[in-house]
């Protein structure tokens, strides 16, 4: 924050604090910790003048912009996750955020609505804030709020912090501020949809303006205004569309930076032309201008999935925001001091809804003269309490928490009042309903080792025909007479057919050419056809989707060959305007039952949907209307763009799906079971975009055919390399590795259970630490990995940690596992504060949480503090009774544990007891030492090593003298295999002919270990690693001894200070015997 900055944010709160010196007293402050809080204040108190002069106004309008009101829209924006235009639905959620802020601060709101191509439907949000002159008048601030990344990126990833979420976050601050006064002309602040997609919003408005006649006076547009990686420089570029003249708005804003230069210190500088912002679609009819940062050309973020609001100077965004600003005001003619009572939220709890019967009662209030704090009354069900303040842009959050819980049931009336500085005033009522009963939780939470993902065995069928010499897609396949079959879209130029193959392993066909046209001018398919679904059923029958340049729909055809089709028309056409499929219906995936079950591909113009339909006979079909795979449901956590193209097929009592998903910025396919097929629950990632340069799956692998036969899952799929589509294959069998985890639970009985919230940790004692509602999804992981959720409202946990004096170095565990920005500090004995640095003065294991002290400082009395961005707020939020955890399984070397609660309409809470995890252990050629603390009773052996490639095991039994060693050798006569059986307290050693992961999954216990005097082989019980001194702690041990890892087979001594880790097995030498008891569950 700069100078100028400092002063701003001085003059807005230092009149407010007077006032509140009373109400501080409440607020809990923290001393002696070395971080300021933003909210500490020592500024001094000015007076506001009270005669209105229109440049002293307007500077009191200037010192209103800083750095917090531009980085709060800003990162309001970006957690939007994409702005990309064809992803309409999130461009809606972001014109609704846009839209809010103006009608929360008194405009005229509405939306500017069009459609791209006559298809993608697209939305600029327009703010208007009427003049009072008989003159009509217009001046016009403006942005563009979509955004852009390359490749696939955009429908995903497109964060645009500063294309252009800095220059709709200044129109947004604008309406914040200018609302609050009276102008002779209108104003407008209006977010443009379509920018990076030629302009298309600005294009379509101007074109309307012109049309009505509009007196647009100027226009100023603000693009890419908060990257300036040279804190000293304060130049910005402004520039003129390539059309008309708009030379005096240019000298304007040349003569506004100059007299209000003491504030904002930007200097403009005349760059000549451009036509690549919107400011051009207005520039053949009206004055208008652009200020874009200096280094716009320069910047390495640009159209990039890095361009996030931690690369932004918010400095130089809220200089340019406040030239803007002061031009906006001098050409619209301020005519008034702020007339306007301050700007509130709605509240929360929000009005109507349910509450916990300890709410946290709010509301945010803003106003650019500042809230007179002392004017506030909050009233709860008829008595006036006295909240906590905190300060915010523009603002102060009053909050309030009763002090006793609300009964269940109880209506609760909220009503809360407050002015500005100037008397305007307000009051805001609204109530909420407590509901106190806490959910049933969920029960038998459960898990087990589980493939989802096929394995791929490369390409199937090339383009290597005349028919598909350029792609080959989307196909369908089906087995009859002792051959399969397949039909797929091919082209060799622009146009889509349907051609034919036959194989007799599905894996080398015989190309037949084209067997379906698309059709003659005027019909439904006169443009292309595929995306296909071919069934034998007494004849064969092809659902399939035709085109005509417009749009998609679901065309019928049959034949008695397979090859000479007969085409019928419309089957299933678009649906009613509103609907979800009322722009596009395609992708048919028909099985036959009891009767025809379809479920395909709809679109709105705002997002792909996944819907279904029935029928009787094949041709009339009876639309369900609702989405299948939402994007809100637990398929989020993989990207939730294009949820579309499936195929099913009905094996033993349950209906199997895969379907494209865009997530991690690649075209996929997921898989999704079903016990109805109409209640579909996403299980993760079957086959992934390989990414690599190079391969024909590169950017898409999806547009499925599927087919169980025996215990093999067949699966054919579309290749995209970035140029042609190629036809691939892939499948599961029971010899894959079981990569991934599957968790299951028996659903609460409670009525009112909105979802479930699972928690993962890498061990059981993290889950003892509170943990928060699962928040947005902000976290982004590798590449087909289960993304867990980022909890970003913990990012400032303090604890005090004390290590026990005398340890060398001295360690301990944080409360949370897979810590991110850890800033660790030393307080000492007498006070002292010294922040260590990672590497010299502590380590840290960020997957446990585990922190060693490296740091001569330490000694007794000291204590540590950390602040750190944490993992104990992650929740994967689910709506079913089962969801996979991909990638956790045999493919990691990590430890995961997991609990589950059920989440009611309230946000009440209630936990399963059970917490259940994966240990994973790699294994060493010829022999590994192995334990396994998830066995229940006696399992046997070659059950408790599933998995493992093992030819031999052997164990101790100390009570069983002379015959102390009982072993197990596979293929061996069975009276020689004297083990048979092993337990969780069995350590077990195991001979494997490739070093692999040995994998335990199960519910955590605890377990006692009877131990024999001398020497006992055992697996370690706890399910965390401890030192040897702190796990054996009671037990009379006197040597303990591991698997050398150097030397597999072997053994070595270790001693007190050295780690015992889950999953393993360990000789221990006791005195005397002893039950060992350790406690996983407390």
């Amino acid at each position: 924050m700069n100078e100028i900055c400092r002063n701003t944010v001085a003059y807005r709160w230092a009149s407010v604090l007077i006032a509140l010196s009373f109400l501080l007293m409440t607020i809990p402050m923290a001393t002696g910790s070395p971080p300021v809080s933003s909210d500490d204040w020592d500024g001094s108190v000015p007076v506001r003048p009270t005669d209105f002069n229109s440049t002293d106004e307007i500077r009191n309008i200037l010192y209103n912009i800083d750095e917090s009101l531009m980085g709060k829209h800003i990162q309001a924006l970006q957690d939007v996750g994409t702005r990309y235009s064809y992803r309409g639905d999130k461009c809606y959620q972001a014109a609704d955020y846009i839209a809010t802020v103006f009608e929360r601060n008194g405009l005229d709101v509405y939306y500017d609505d069009f459609t791209l191509n006559t298809v993608v439907k697209m939305r600029n949000v327009v703010g208007v804030k009427p003049g009072t002159s008989t003159s009509n008048g217009t001046v016009i601030i403006c942005g563009h709020y979509d955004t852009f990344s390359p490749g696939s990126y955009p429908w995903t990833d497109a964060p645009g912090a500063d294309d252009n979420g800095s220059g709709v976050a200044a129109v947004m601050a604008a309406a914040e501020i200018l609302s609050d006064y009276q102008f002779n002309l209108t104003i407008k602040f209006i977010a443009f949809d379509g920018e990076e997609q030629g302009l298309k919003g600005s294009y379509n408005y101007v074109s309307g303006a012109v049309a009505a006649g509009e007196n647009i006076t100027a226009v100023i547009n603000l693009d890419m205004i908060a990257y300036n990686p040279d804190p000293g420089t304060v130049e910005v570029y402004i520039y003129e569309g390539n059309n008309g003249n708009s030379s005096w708005l240019k000298s304007f804003m040349g003569d506004i930076a100059v007299k209000y230069q003491h504030i904002s210190r930007i200097q403009l500088v005349d760059a000549g032309r451009i036509w690549a912002s919107d400011h051009h679609s207005f520039s053949a009819h009206f004055q208008s201008i652009l200020l874009i940062e200096r280094r716009f050309g320069s910047n390495p973020n640009y159209h990039r999935i890095t361009d996030t609001i931690d690369k932004l100077n918010l400095t130089y965004c809220a200089n340019i925001t406040q030239v803007a600003l002061a031009a906006v005001s001098e050409l619209a003619g301020i005519s008034s001091q702020d007339s306007m009572p301050p700007s509130h939220t709605p509240g929360t709890p929000s009005n109507g809804s349910y509450a916990t019967a300890t709410p946290n009662i709010s509301i945010e209030v803003t106003d650019p003269g500042s809230v007179d704090a002392a004017s506030v009354k909050f009233i709860v069900d008829g008595t006036q309490v006295t909240p906590a303040i905190h300060i915010i842009p523009l603002g102060l959050n009053f909050s309030y928490a009763p002090p006793t819980p609300f009964p269940d049931g109880k209506i609760v009336d909220i009503s809360v009042s407050a002015a500005d500085m100037l008397g305007n005033n307000f009051t805001h009522n609204w109530s909420f309903m407590v509901d106190a009963v806490f959910p049933e939780p969920p029960s038998n939470f459960g898990i087990e080792s589980a493939r989802i993902g096929a394995v791929k065995q490369g390409l199937n069928l090339d383009i290597d025909s005349p028919s598909d010499s350029k792609h080959a897609l989307a196909p369908s396949v089906i087995y009859r007479d002792g051959e399969y079959k397949m039909w797929y879209m091919a082209s060799n130029s622009s146009i889509y057919h349907i051609s034919y193959a036959n194989s007799s392993d599905g894996l080398t066909w015989q190309k037949h050419g084209v067997v379906l046209l698309y059709g003659v001018t005027g019909q439904p398919d006169d443009a292309h056809v595929g995306h296909h679904e071919v069934i034998f059923d007494g004849e064969y029958k092809m659902w399939y989707s035709g085109y005509n340049g417009t749009a998609w729909r679901i065309m019928y055809a049959n034949s008695s060959d397979g090859i000479n089709w007969v085409k019928h028309g419309v089957v299933l056409d678009l649906g009613l305007p509103g609907s979800l499929d009322a722009t596009y219906a395609l992708s048919p995936a028909v099985i036959k039952t009891d009767e025809y079950k379809m479920w395909y591909t709809g679109y709105d113009g705002l997002k792909y949907s996944i819907l279904y339909a029935n029928s009787s006979d094949g041709i009339n079909w009876v639309k369900q209307n609702e989405s299948q795979l939402s994007p809100g449901g637990p398929g989020k956590r993989w990207g939730d763009a294009i949820i579309a193209y499936p195929t099913v097929i009905h094996d033993n009592g349950t209906y199997h799906m895969w379907y494209n998903r865009v997530g991690s910025n690649y075209y996929q396919t997921h898989y999704a079971s079903s016990s109805d097929g109409l209640t579909w629950e996403d299980q993760g990632i079957a086959i992934e975009a390989s990414v690599d340069i190079g391969t024909p799956d590169r950017f898409q692998a999806t547009y499925v055919s599927a087919m169980v036969v025996g215990n093999e899952t067949k699966l054919w799929y579309s290749g995209f390399d970035g140029t042609n589509w190629r036809i691939l294959f892939a499948n599961i069998t029971p010899q894959d590795p079981a990569d991934d985890l599957t968790l299951s639970w028996t659903p609460s009985s409670s009525t009112d259970v909105v979802g479930y919230e699972i928690f993962r940790e890498s061990r059981p004692s993290a889950f003892r630490q509170p943990m928060v509602r699962a928040s947005p999804e902000k976290y982004t992981q590798p590449n087909g990995v289960t993304p867990w959720i980022f909890e970003t409202e913990e990012i400032n946990n303090v604890t005090a940690y004390g290590p026990v004096a005398g340890t060398d170095p001295p360690s301990f565990y944080l409360p949370d596992d897979n810590l991110i920005d850890l800033a660790l500090y030393i307080r000492s004995g007498v006070g002292e504060w010294t922040k260590l640095m990672g590497g010299a003065g502590y380590s840290l294991d960020s997957v446990l949480g585990y922190v060693e002290i490296l740091s001569p400082l330490f000694g007794p009395g000291c204590t540590f503090h950390a602040w750190y961005n944490h993992s104990g707020g992650r929740a994967l939020r689910v709506d079913g009774q089962t969801v996979s955890d991909i990638r956790a399984g045999s493919a990691s070397l990590l430890s995961y544990y997991y609990v589950i609660r059920a989440v009611d309409r309230a946000g009440n809470i209630a936990y399963c007891q059970d917490t259940v995890g994966k240990i994973a252990t790699e294994t060493s050629n010829p022999w590994t030492l192995l334990g396994n603390p998830f066995l229940t009773g006696q399992v046997p052996i070659s059950e408790a090593l599933a998995g493992l490639d093992w030819t031999a095991a052997k164990t101790w039994v100390p009570d069983n003298a002379p015959h102390q060693w009982t072993s197990n050798v596979p293929g061996r006569p069975p009276a020689l295999n004297t083990l048979q059986t092993v337990n969780q307290t069995t350590g077990v050693w195991v001979r494997v002919e490739n070093s692999n992961y040995y994998v335990a999954i199960g519910t955590v216990s605890n377990i006692s270990i009877n131990l024999s005097p001398g020497w006992n082989l055992v697996s370690y019980p706890y399910h965390k690693m401890m030192s040897v001194s702190q796990a054996l702690a009671g037990v009379p041990w006197d040597r303990v001894e591991i698997m050398d890892q150097y030397s597999p087979g072997l053994i070595t001594e270790i001693y007190d200070s050295d780690t015992l880790y889950p999953g393993s097995g360990f000789w221990v030498y006791v005195t005397s015997s002893a039950v060992w008891n350790a406690i996983n569950v407390p």
